[in-house]
């Protein structure tokens, strides 16, 4: 099953998750229809909207999204197949509120996922890299007043990160915004000055970036 078809099927659903439940075999996107299909009535105390689904290899694959928990705000959130099952793990808590768009990356420490997390009223982009089993943030300096939304991400042959998606500035106006991460931890992104002295702390050299204002 190829990543992008993984991914149509995935962004179309809705994937209600409980800790009990039928089991129900085959790849990613098919249990998922399944599980709608075959009248799966999980609790819906935990409920799940999929974003994004990266295939892993060896019949296993991640999904990231939100969930959320009865009426509360939604939390960032990751579903793991292996082969099976799907098992759910959580990202940070972070903010008020956070969800995931994107993941790209490979297994064990080059797995990388990026969002959005409402802080304060103001939206800010973040970045989890898997680690020891777990997610741990690794998000780019965040800017004054926030208005950053990040929603899909990618690995270089080198172990860049690039992380890509849009910044809201005054009025209708919407800046594309790209972050690029160095192997050795640093981010740039040359969007504007403001994002530059913003970034000065940590920027370095780590490859070129661009970017498009509509």
């Amino acid at each position: 099953m190829s990543r992008r078809a993984a991914a149509a099927a995935s962004l179309a659903l809705t994937v209600l998750l409980a800790p009990a439940g039928p089991t129900i075999t085959g790849s990613p996107s098919i249990v998922a229809a399944a599980s709608c299909a075959t009248g799966w009535d999980p609790d819906t105390d935990l409920t799940m909207g999929v974003r994004d689904v990266m295939d892993l290899g060896d019949g296993t694959a991640v999904a990231v999204g939100a969930r959320r928990e009865d009426a509360g705000e939604p939390l960032m959130m990751s579903i793991w197949w292996d082969g099976v099952a799907w098992t759910p793990v959580a990202g940070p808590a972070i903010g008020d509120s956070a969800s995931l768009a994107g993941v790209a990356g490979t297994l064990p420490d080059r797995l990388w996922a990026v969002g959005e997390a409402q802080i304060g009223g103001h939206g800010f982009g973040v970045v989890l890299r898997w680690v020891d089993d777990h997610w741990v943030t690794r998000s780019p300096p965040r800017p004054k007043g926030g208005g950053e939304v990040l929603s899909a991400v990618d690995v270089d042959p080198f172990g860049g990160v690039w992380a890509v998606g849009l910044r809201a500035t005054a009025g209708p106006t919407r800046t594309a915004l790209v972050w690029h991460r160095s192997p050795a931890g640093r981010w740039i992104s040359p969007s504007c000055t403001s994002r530059r002295a913003a970034a000065s702390s940590t920027a370095g050299a780590g490859g070129w970036v661009s970017h498009s204002r509509s």
